[in-house]
């Protein structure tokens, strides 16, 4: 994938959904992931109300085999919806 210029979101083998409003993740095991982003954004995990501030990389304590949904922007935008 590196070989192919595209943009590596994720340093995990996780399961990983992308489009222009969210990134979800299926997480495989516990552990930290470094989530890295073509330009900076803050981040708003819908199931758990934890927001990430704007940032080109986000280093993200996650639990293995769970389900994460972040919005590509602030919780306040969020809200806004």
């Amino acid at each position: 994938m590196q070989k192919s210029g595209t943009h590596r979101f994720l340093d995990s083998n996780d399961l990983v959904y992308i489009n222009d409003s969210f990134i979800g993740i299926h997480t495989l095991q516990d552990g930290v992931r470094h989530l890295n982003l073509p330009q900076e954004s803050a981040l708003y995990e819908v199931f758990r109300n934890q927001e990430l501030k704007q940032s080109k990389i986000h280093d993200i304590e996650l639990q293995g085999k769970k389900t994460y949904l972040f919005f590509r922007g602030a919780r306040n935008t969020w809200e806004s919806l």
